[in-house]
């Protein structure tokens, strides 16, 4: 990490630092007033810019961030530690921007790695993903893996555009179909509710038929039947059946 770092973050000027000049002619205009229709006093900040804000230039540390993902995180800070003074304001504060690319109470949940404290807008127990562009403030960040100690980057996720389709079952015969069942579309081989055994297995919610009431296959198939048989269907015969679909919805 560069020993100037403190110093680029604060380089530029303040916003507002010039203040806002009065418009041409506004005193001239006050002297050609009646003074009696004259207002009896006007506000201090009239003529005063907006406040001053900070203006940091934060992309240097960004870039040392990001470079060292794959890196364990202590080494990382350890490094930083020796470039910052904590009894120097100036340089105390690099470490507050810092927090803000990193998520370092990261907890496991499965195997998803979710947020354990708050951190840009996510809550807490939340998966650790972007949903937008690489930017400073929105976008890709780093979490530190409570597993290996090493620091991440976290994966880029588009925001699906697609209408999310409702439909769970599309009829091709009186004995075929299409199924949906936990977001996975299958081709279906159906029988009659009253032609199989007790002890047969239905193959979508894996029960014996005779758990399987005539009210929940109406529900799950919207007809009285139970299936028998499915297969998966692949990528190429999905987008095709959700053709279909939305051709039909039109």
């Amino acid at each position: 990490m560069r020993s100037d770092m403190a110093r680029l973050l604060v380089e530029r000027p303040r916003l507002g630092s010039q203040g806002k000049k009065p418009k041409k002619g506004y005193l001239k205009n006050w002297q050609r007033q009646d003074i009696e229709l004259a207002p009896s006093h006007e506000g201090i900040a009239r003529l005063r810019g907006k406040t001053k804000c900070l203006n940091e230039y934060l992309s240097p540390l960004r870039r040392y961030l990001f470079k060292q993902v794959g890196r364990p995180w202590d080494d990382v800070f350890h490094e930083m530690s020796q470039n910052i003074r904590l009894d120097n304001a100036i340089q105390k504060h690099v470490l507050d921007h810092v927090w803000e690319f990193i998520q370092t109470k990261v907890t496991v949940r499965g195997e998803v790695f979710c947020h354990g404290q708050q951190f840009r807008g996510r809550k807490v127990g939340e998966p650790i993903h972007t949903l937008g562009k690489e930017t400073i403030w929105r976008g890709s960040f780093l979490y530190v893996c409570p597993r290996t100690g090493i620091l991440r980057e976290a994966l880029y996720q588009r925001p699906s555009t697609r209408k999310r389709l409702v439909v769970q079952n599309v009829p091709i015969d009186a004995s075929r179909g299409y199924h949906r069942a936990d977001g996975i579309w299958y081709e279906v081989e159906f029988v009659p509710w009253t032609a199989v055994p007790g002890t047969f297995r239905e193959a979508n919610l894996q029960r014996p038929a005779a758990e399987i009431t005539w009210s929940l296959a109406k529900e799950t198939y919207g007809r009285a039947v139970l299936a028998v048989r499915r297969w998966q269907l692949s990528s190429r015969e999905i987008r095709k059946l959700e053709w279909r679909i939305r051709s039909s919805i039109r």
